[in-house]
């Protein structure tokens, strides 16, 4: 039977991110990632929320090398916020993994705006959350994207060639939208 916060699919299941959706107004890269170069905010080598310089940001192992993203939140149709996408990784000096230092690798910004799609009550996806329709390329580092954004009150999915890095890192600005949060899966 599939945990209540997976919903499975044919090439894996789609996972959301945070548990709680976050509030976060901004997102810069989190303080530990500049200052502590031996772990990421204490432990980044367990999936979830990691939080630093005022924002949360989810954290996701990186298994193959397309990562899919569904972006929802709380709030109205047509309000919009924004998701800042880094890869991470870890470079160990030989013969003493205390020294490792991690590397953020920004990989883009995109825009998402809210649509009327609702989760169901009880789902990964509440009744009370609507789906990103539409999703706006920011900034964007690497060659490898799409977007499937349909505009017409469907989920929009973003396809990332993320480059290998061994967890992507996921920040927020809810701006207009109350709440966001994203869906994911590694394919």
């Amino acid at each position: 039977m599939p945990h209540e916060s997976q919903i499975i699919t044919k090439r894996g299941s789609w996972k959301r991110l945070l548990a709680t959706n976050t509030t976060a107004a901004a997102s810069a890269i989190p303080a530990p990632w500049l200052d502590d170069r031996t772990s990421p905010s204490g432990n980044i080598k367990t999936p979830g929320t990691q939080s630093g310089a005022g924002t949360t940001w989810g954290i996701i192992p990186v298994t193959g090398s397309v990562l899919k993203l569904m972006v929802f939140g709380s709030g109205s149709a047509n309000q919009a916020g924004s998701i800042v996408i880094e890869g991470l990784t870890s470079v160990q000096s030989p013969g003493d993994a205390s020294k490792t230092v991690w590397t953020p690798e920004p990989l883009g910004t995109f825009t998402a705006t809210l649509g009327t799609m609702a989760g169901v009550t009880g789902g990964i996806v509440t009744a009370t959350d609507l789906f990103a329709d539409t999703l706006a390329l920011g900034a964007y580092y690497t060659a490898g994207y799409n977007i499937v954004s349909p505009e017409t009150n469907r989920g929009a999915v973003l396809e990332l060639n993320h480059g290998g890095p061994e967890f992507i890192a996921i920040g927020f600005a809810k701006g207009a939208a109350t709440s966001l949060n994203v869906l994911w899966r590694n394919n």
